[in-house]
């Protein structure tokens, strides 16, 4: 009963960003061990509105490919890295960074600037994958973050 108050919980949560995404999509990646680059990029772009929300993985991992937040040759169904959603969640959320993150806008420095804000536990390395309930977490976080919702 309790993990079924704290998912409906982190569900409404979930609603500040993302009110008009599906409500399948969102189930499937909170059961999600690891999320891929692909549902990694839905949620981000539909969180920004690059996206509509009957928009597919395939179209929201192609509009990063386009931003060069992925390189040509990564695939829409690989396992995202910490290091890799830090960067889409810096840009997202438009938070500022470091002197570091200010000149490169790297994957490195975006994730040591989350962890330095005290949104990713010093423990996490940049090369683990991410769970689908930690992505959204983390996102919620960075919204809070930078001020709220656009």
């Amino acid at each position: 009963m309790k993990k079924i108050i704290i998912a409906l919980l982190i569900l409404f949560g979930t609603t500040v960003f993302s009110f008009a995404q599906s409500s399948q999509k969102i189930s499937e990646l909170m059961a999600a061990p690891e999320i891929t680059k692909g549902q990694a990029s839905y949620l981000v772009a539909s969180y920004m509105q690059l996206v509509k929300d009957e928009a597919s993985e395939d179209e929201a991992f192609d509009a990063f490919k386009e931003l060069r937040f992925f390189a040509s040759n990564e695939n829409v169904s690989d396992l995202i890295r910490i290091d890799q959603i830090s960067l889409l969640y810096m840009e997202a959320c438009k938070l500022k960074g470091g002197l570091f993150y200010s000149i490169t806008h790297s994957k490195r420095y975006a994730f040591r600037e989350l962890k330095a804000k005290g949104l990713i536990p010093n423990q996490i390395v940049g090369s683990m994958t991410v769970s689908g309930l930690d992505a959204i977490n983390l996102l919620n976080d960075c919204v809070a973050k930078s001020g709220g919702t656009e």
